[in-house]
């Protein structure tokens, strides 16, 4: 599991700045890269027309899963803090 973590904080080189928070917050939680991951990487290649999956497809792939796991996350957290009663 360390070593897959330490792979999504290797392929963060690959992607914006602002991506990040989102890896390093899912490195600790991810097992990597998934074989969901793979699928939706071989599906979003064969859409574009192309036949081959790169390791680059397959990594923005895992952070964009990231990044709308911790996006859920935040608006849970949004959510039960409206839900507080006020004192």
């Amino acid at each position: 599991m360390v070593e897959m973590g330490h792979k999504i904080k290797q392929d963060a080189n690959k992607v914006p700045r602002m991506d990040i928070p989102a890896i390093n917050a899912c490195a600790s939680y991810s097992y990597g890269y998934t074989t969901v991951h793979r699928r939706l990487a071989k599906a979003r290649a064969q859409q574009a027309g192309r036949l081959d999956v790169t390791e680059e497809d397959v990594a923005v792939t895992a952070i964009e899963a990231c990044r709308a796991y911790l996006r859920d996350l935040e608006q849970n957290a949004a959510h039960q803090k409206s839900k507080r009663p006020q004192a």
